[in-house]
C-alpha cells in the first residue's frame, strides 16, 4: 500500500514538473502552425520505438534477477531443511550438534544477515556458522551403509545450500549500470520534451496529454527501481522461508522412531 501511495504522489510530482516545462516552453517560445509536424512525428516515432525496445530488455532483465533471487532464497532454504531432516538419522552427537547449528543458521541469516541485505552487505556470523554446518558434516563417521546414504544425503544437501547462498549473495551486486541509468533518464527527457513542439489549440489538453506520457515513463523507471534491488525497497524479498524452517526445528532430537524398534526388536 506504502509503495501505491508513493508512486502515486511522486508520479503526480513528475507530472507537474513536465507540465510547468510545457508551460514555460510556450511562454519563451512562439510555435505557429503544423508545419513542423510531420517531422517531429517522425523522428519522436524513431526515439520512441529504440527506447521503448530498450526499456523492455531492462525491465525483463531486473525482473529475472528478481525472480533469480527468490528461488535462490527458496532453495537454499529447503537445502537447510534437507540437511536438518536427513540429521535425524545419525547417532546422538552428531544429530544434536548439526541439528542445533541447522537451527542458528536459520536464526542468523532472518535476523542478523537480512537487514544486512538491504545494505547490500552480508553477515560474517552467517558465513561462520555455514563453515560450521560443512564442518559437522564432513566429520560424521558412518558406522554402516544406512549412515553412508545419509553421510551422501547429507553433502548432496550442503552443496545446493552453499551454491543458493552465494548466489544469494552474488546478487546483492547485481544492478543497472550507472550509464544505463543516465541512458534511461536522458531518454525519458528527449521524449517529454519533444512533446513541447507540437501545437495543439487547447493547452489543457496539451498538458494533459504530456503528463500522461511522463507518468507513463516515470512508472516504468519506478518498476525498474523496485526490481533492481530485491533485498530492499517497496517489493524487498522477506526471509519467509527461513521464518518457516525456524518453526519445523522446533522438533525433538530424538533419533528416528522406526531405528529404535529395529534396534530394540533385532536386539542391538
Amino acid at each position: 500500500m506504502q509503495v501505491m501511495l508513493f508512486a502515486i504522489v511522486s508520479g503526480v510530482l513528475v507530472a507537474g514538473v513536465c507540465i510547468g516545462g510545457l508551460l514555460l516552453t510556450k511562454r519563451f517560445t512562439k510555435l505557429k502552425g503544423e508545419g513542423h509536424h510531420p517531422v517531429a512525428e517522425a523522428l519522436l516515432a524513431v526515439v520512441g520505438t529504440l527506447f521503448s525496445v530498450l526499456l523492455g530488455f531492462l525491465v525483463v532483465g531486473t525482473m529475472n534477477n528478481y525472480e533469480d533471487a527468490r528461488t535462490k532464497v527458496n532453495q537454499e532454504a529447503q537445502c537447510l531443511a534437507d540437511v536438518f531432516r536427513f540429521a535425524k538419522g545419525l547417532q546422538t552427537a552428531p544429530r544434536k550438534d548439526l541439528r542445533n547449528t541447522c537451527r542458528d543458521y536459520c536464526k542468523v541469516v532472518s535476523e542478523e544477515e537480512w537487514p544486512e541485505l538491504e545494505k547490500k552487505q552480508d553477515s560474517p556470523h552467517a558465513w561462520q556458522l555455514y563453515y560450521q554446518l560443512w564442518d559437522e558434516c564432513l566429520s560424521v563417521a558412518p558406522i554402516d551403509q544406512r549412515e553412508s546414504n545419509i553421510h551422501q544425503a547429507l553433502l548432496n544437501s550442503m552443496q545446493g545450500l552453499g551454491e543458493n547462498r552465494r548466489s544469494r549473495i552474488a546478487i546483492l551486486r547485481r544492478s543497472l549500470a550507472p550509464v544505463l541509468w543516465f541512458v534511461m533518464i536522458s531518454g525519458c527527457a528527449i521524449i517529454i520534451v519533444f512533446t513541447y513542439f507540437f501545437v495543439i489549440d487547447s493547452l489543457v489538453l496539451h498538458s494533459v496529454m504530456t503528463g500522461m506520457v511522463a507518468v507513463s515513463l516515470y512508472l516504468i523507471i519506478f518498476l525498474l527501481i523496485l526490481y533492481d534491488n530485491p533485498f530492499s525497497g517497496g517489493l524487498k524479498l522477506e526471509p519467509i522461508p527461513f521464518e518457516v524452517n525456524r518453526k519445523l526445528f522446533e522438533i525433538p532430537d530424538g533419533p528416528v522412531i522406526y531405528l529404535e524398534r529395529w534396534k530394540t526388536t533385532s536386539g542391538k
